[in-house]
């Protein structure tokens, strides 16, 4: 006995339960069981337990009965015994039987735990994607403030900056500059004020003031320079009889918001100089360089049905206009047969097409001849409304600066025309001055200049005479609602001075250079004041289409 104690390992009593046949079915009914569950109870922490206690080694052993007490109470408890090493499958089913209440709940819930976990999980990526995507946006508001700020377009400058002020991500940064910009246009504003204190007769202060005025969003302030700056060229009790009409329509510019002509005229590529047939107002004709049988420069047309609806899909106008040559600058005359524009041979030159009725096509362009075209280039024709006057654009020499409006008059529209004149130094100056557009009773003269008070590369000004014997006087510039710091150029009004019309390179387009109206809302009926003699405001139709009366 004592040799098998010794020397042979003992049989685990789970294992000697199997061993004894009909007699553990008796040992497992004497208990209410059956022999399965008998073992399964026994297989376990008691097989660890009593291996341990059978050990051959005495330090393997328990130490003391107590010990072993201990370790069947542990066992009673759904406690971890000390019998057997502690792996952690092992540990957490001792854990489950001890809480079997809380672990049930748990498995119930469970499920939805894993479903909010989930939901929470998505919801952080999504919200760090958005955060990303947040981030990337605002950082492109700011490359585009400074874009603005490139281009000297201070407002559109402070417009982006506002959007990401309160950014999280870059907010610090936008409201840095924003507030920088605001400082440099105050000082700009105090400079000017000062400027103004000294010399209250210069009124390109006050147009620089206004300028800075407006980028402010001050509009009460913009106005009064704006008013402050014509009365400066144009004092009311001065000469200038028709000063309350200049007043009036430019009043409704500085109050103006230019639109976009849409993508019926205006493409990727680039539209510039309009014309607005007279009689109607329902014919646009205009440049592009947009894709076509002579790609560089072509002439389109686009029409609508009446003044108050939108344009239709502009189309080619082909030869013979548009042939060999470039051709550019159209401008209608008021019976709308015939049409000058310059078209290119060794140099621009200014040509005419003309037709019988206006249903009939364009006839083949002929040159307006060497007393008009002289050796440097002209371009840009405007033909007045009664066809006498005929003022374009020159490099010739004996001018006052890079290009002049010059102007051709006859004596009728059978007579040829004369000799070319320089409109003087008083509406041209030392910068470039072209793009000319006289108004229907000729009292109006709208033109393009690159003079440095402007508010971008080139503004559109205009200039006023009381009759058309009288001299061209000071010119204004249509101020900041209608120039921005971008190129303004090219412009045409309507017949009854109702829409200007004009090319801009300004943000908010379709391409390039697009074409854009301002209207103007309020015009001095004909008889009220004077204001009109020439030409009366065109009356509408039944049908809401223009007509002379």
């Amino acid at each position: 006995m004592q040799r098998v104690i010794r020397e042979e390992e003992p049989t685990k009593p789970s294992t000697k339960l199997s061993t004894l046949g009909e007699t553990l079915t008796d040992v497992a009914k004497h208990r209410g069981s059956t022999p399965d569950v008998l073992r399964k109870t026994i297989r376990g922490d008691l097989d660890w337990i009593v291996m341990k206690t059978l050990e051959k080694a005495r330090d393997r052993r328990y130490d003391t009965v107590s010990a072993l007490a201990i370790d069947v109470q542990r066992h009673l408890k759904d406690q971890p015994i000390l019998a057997r090493a502690p792996g952690t499958i092992y540990l957490l089913r001792k854990f489950l039987r001890r809480h079997r209440a809380r672990a049930a709940a748990v498995a119930v819930t469970a499920p939805l735990l894993g479903t909010t976990v989930a939901m929470f999980a998505l919801w952080h990526r999504d919200r760090i994607r958005f955060a990303e995507a947040e981030s990337s946006r605002h950082r492109s508001i700011l490359i585009e403030a400074n874009t603005f700020l490139e281009n000297n377009d201070l407002k559109g400058a402070i417009r982006s900056l506002e959007t990401i002020v309160d950014s999280e991500h870059i907010g610090i940064e936008a409201s840095t500059l924003h507030d920088q910009i605001l400082r440099d246009i105050r000082e700009q504003v105090r400079f000017y004020t000062e400027r103004i204190k000294n010399g209250p007769e210069d009124a390109n202060n006050y147009l620089k003031r206004a300028q800075y005025c407006h980028c402010l969003g001050d509009r009460e302030l913009f106005l009064a320079d704006m008013e402050r700056y014509l009365s400066a060229l144009y004092p009311p009790a001065g000469t200038y009889s028709n000063y309350h009409r200049l007043h009036d329509f430019l009043a409704n510019i500085w109050v103006s918001i230019p639109t976009n002509l849409g993508p019926n005229i205006n493409t990727s590529f680039s539209e510039w100089s309009p014309c607005i047939s007279r009689t109607d107002g329902l014919s646009l004709l205009f440049i592009s360089n947009r894709t076509g049988e002579f790609p560089d420069r072509e002439m389109w047309i686009a029409e609508r049905a009446s003044i108050s609806d939108p344009w239709n899909m502009a189309t080619h106008l082909g030869p013979p206009v548009d042939g060999p040559t470039l051709d550019n600058h159209p401008a209608i005359s008021t019976d709308g047969l015939s049409l000058y524009f310059a078209w290119r041979q060794s140099s621009w030159d200014l040509c005419v097409s003309t037709r019988e009725t206006t249903n009939d096509e364009w006839g083949a362009p002929i040159g307006l001849g060497p007393t008009v075209n002289g050796t440097a280039s002209e371009t840009r024709p405007s033909i007045s409304f009664d066809g006498r006057e005929l003022f374009f654009t020159s490099g010739r020499s004996g001018g006052f600066g890079d290009a002049d409006i010059y102007v051709a008059t006859r004596e009728s529209t059978d007579h040829p025309w004369g000799e070319p004149v320089n409109l003087g130094r008083i509406v041209n100056s030392p910068s470039t001055d072209g793009y000319p557009n006289i108004s229907a009773d000729g009292r109006l003269l709208f033109f393009s200049s690159f003079r440095p008070e402007g508010s971008g590369a080139g503004d559109i000004l205009v200039t006023a005479r009381a009759t058309k014997t009288d001299s061209w006087g000071p010119p204004v510039n249509l101020g900041p609602t209608v120039n921005s710091p971008y190129n303004e150029a090219s412009c045409c009004i309507s017949a009854d001075g109702s829409t200007l019309y004009f090319c801009s390179r300004r943000p908010g387009g379709r391409g390039n250079i697009d074409l854009w109206q301002v209207s103007i809302a309020f015009l001095p009926e004909a008889g009220e004041t004077g204001h009109i003699d020439s030409i009366k405001v065109m009356e509408k139709g039944n049908d809401r289409k223009e007509v002379m009366p």
